[in-house]
């Protein structure tokens, strides 16, 4: 539309402005940030042999943040089936922090996603190197969804190890409320005069030497509001080595004491440290809504919508039943959460927030498109730069996942990180298991069941054995086109001798062909 051009036109113009008036470090990253924006344009250029434009790079960067706000100007509920959901989940046993993410990416009906590492020797005044990870399209620099994972290291060669969890955009500025014209909202200075969301996120995590600096450097003055917790591993492992063999209670007293911050979570212009939260409790929910602002949730009078859905929302019933009432390994734990969906009275209630890698143990009804990207990191993998990423296709109809079940397959990556591909059925993790109510026994979603030897398929919580009618009918149709299959190939053999032969008889010329009709003539 005309007034989305208009928007990205006047926004560049105050980018470029501040670039060149700013002397300040942050808008000196901001620079780099385009540069590298320019780098992005033209190795596409080259790639896909035609010209592509810093512009367009810009605007593929942004289209999140505009669908986005496209949606906030329209004011219109039924919106909501549209935007991304996503959650995160932090667990800690003392010894480590785990760190889950898990987004539906409904924006597309395809999922493209690269994971990236880059390495960065920015000579700024608080880091002399960077380097990140993140998950995202071709073409973007930033983490949309998922997790950041990034170190940088001072000038005095210490490296700092933090994450940041990275939660969908939303929430804007109270003045706009009311106004349903996407050509007021857009074109209000307000809106165009600020950095984008996913701009602002870079430059602080290049500058940050901490949670705490990371939320000194990030550019408050948003009319978007983005939903970010920054969790700073190096300074955990700082009370971690001061309080060895502390109980959980003294473990927490050092880091008040100290004035320790390990998490902090962004709410906009809002800083909230959760640190003692998250100590006393073990874990840290974040879901796709504020959780302190909840006067803004409330004028901006959807509370009722599922995209503000919190109280017995699926994933806070998972949360709790996984991390919290079943004293669990803290990773199995999480990976639970994010590859699990029991499909109870929370799904019933909130069916959209119900998405889930394990599509086979969902409803049909959670997601017609769009895909599922989960993401697991905790600090022996953050250290490197590494994290368990877990991909999914969603499927419209337990038939069309069932057909598709038998051509999943598991792929390691050796590189910086594990790759898991599990097309329409996810994979789930090794240590997760399904109960057979028939069978008494709990079978891997990646084995074979003990009584049939068949791929393991779930229904309904019976597993498919030989005597199922369904799986009968399948042999039998199974068998039939084994059956024509010989049959079509012995007579293609057949045929394929009988042109061997012909093509060896002795070849006959013209002259020769003469000479034989003239004597039979004779005769």
């Amino acid at each position: 539309p005309t007034y989305i051009g208009e928007y990205i036109w006047n926004q560049l113009n105050f980018i470029n402005s501040k670039i060149i008036h700013s002397r300040s470090t942050f808008w000196s990253v901001v620079e780099l940030l385009r540069m590298q924006l320019v780098g992005v344009a033209s190795g596409m250029s080259v790639k896909l042999k035609r010209k592509v434009s810093f512009e367009q790079v810009f605007i593929l960067n942004q289209h999140m943040q505009l669908k986005t706000m496209n949606n906030f100007a329209f004011q219109n509920a039924d919106l909501d089936k549209t935007i991304s959901r996503d959650s995160t989940a932090f667990v800690t046993n003392l010894s480590d922090i785990f760190i889950g993410h898990s987004a539906s990416q409904s924006y597309y009906k395809g999922f493209n996603k690269v994971v990236k590492t880059y390495i960065f020797n920015y000579q700024l005044p608080q880091t002399v190197q960077q380097q990140m990870q993140f998950v995202s399209a071709p073409g973007v620099i930033f983490a949309s969804q998922g997790l950041l994972t990034q170190i940088n290291t001072k000038k005095n060669d210490q490296r700092v190890h933090f994450v940041i969890a990275i939660q969908e955009l939303q929430n804007l500025n109270q003045s706009f409320l009311g106004q349903n014209l996407q050509t007021e909202f857009f074109s209000d200075p307000g809106v165009q005069n600020q950095l984008p969301a996913w701009m602002n996120q870079y430059v602080s995590g290049v500058l940050a030497t901490s949670a705490f600096t990371f939320s000194d450097f990030y550019f408050k003055d948003q009319y978007v509001k983005e939903l970010l917790v920054v969790t700073d591993y190096s300074a955990f492992n700082y009370v971690k080595q001061q309080c060895d063999q502390c109980t959980q209670w003294e473990f927490q007293q050092f880091a008040k004491k100290h004035n320790i911050k390990i998490m902090l979570q962004i709410e906009g212009d809002e800083v909230y440290d959760v640190t003692q939260e998250f100590l006393n409790q073990s874990m840290h929910l974040l879901l796709n809504q504020p959780q302190y602002n909840l006067e803004l949730l409330q004028q901006l009078n959807l509370s009722n919508s599922s995209f503000y859905y919190v109280n017995g929302s699926v994933r806070q019933n998972l949360l709790q039943k996984q991390l919290y009432q079943i004293k669990c390994d803290p990773l199995q734990g999480l990976e639970s959460l994010l590859m699990f969906n029991d499909g109870g009275i929370a799904l019933q209630n909130d069916y959209r927030e119900g998405f889930a890698p394990r599509f086979d143990l969902s409803s049909n009804n959670v997601l017609e498109y769009g895909s599922v990207f989960s993401q697991i990191t905790f600090y022996d993998l953050q250290k490197d730069l590494k994290s368990w990423v877990f991909l999914a296709v969603p499927r419209s109809t337990r038939e069309f996942m069932v057909s598709q079940l038998k051509y999943s397959q598991q792929i390691k990556g050796d590189f910086n990180f594990s790759y898991q591909w599990a097309l329409n059925s996810g994979c789930g993790s090794n240590n997760f298991y399904n109960y057979c109510t028939e069978c008494q026994e709990n079978y891997s979603i990646q084995s074979l069941c003990n009584q049939c030897q068949e791929l393991f398929l779930m229904q309904d919580g019976i597993c498919m054995h030989k005597d199922d009618p369904a799986l009968k009918e399948n042999k039998k149709t199974s068998q039939v086109v084994l059956a024509l299959s010989i049959v079509l190939l012995m007579a293609t053999f057949s045929i394929f001798v009988w042109v061997v032969k012909f093509m060896s008889q002795p070849k006959i010329n013209y002259h020769e062909f003469q000479q034989l009709e003239n004597r039979s003539r004779t005769q």
